[in-house]
């Protein structure tokens, strides 16, 4: 992703985070494929480290897999 997409979803996840915390019972969020690159400081300037998510280094496909759920996720367009 070029540096726009990363913002955008990092402010995606900023949103989704904030909307969740008001929400009696409130859905899992896995954030996939995190490598270190652009995206990771992005986050890390937004406080990620204490959003109610679980972080996966791995594909969505491989998290899928491992939880065993259907995932709906976010792209850049959204």
């Amino acid at each position: 992703m070029n540096g726009k997409e990363n913002k955008s979803l990092a402010k995606q996840m900023e949103l989704i985070t904030k909307a969740i915390n008001h929400v009696e019972k409130p859905p899992s969020i896995h954030l996939c494929n995190l490598q270190e690159g652009v995206l990771k400081p992005q986050l890390e300037k937004m406080g990620y480290n204490f959003w109610p998510v679980t972080v996966h280094t791995d594909s969505i496909s491989e998290v899928g897999n491992l939880i065993g759920k259907k995932l709906i996720y976010l792209s850049p367009d959204a």
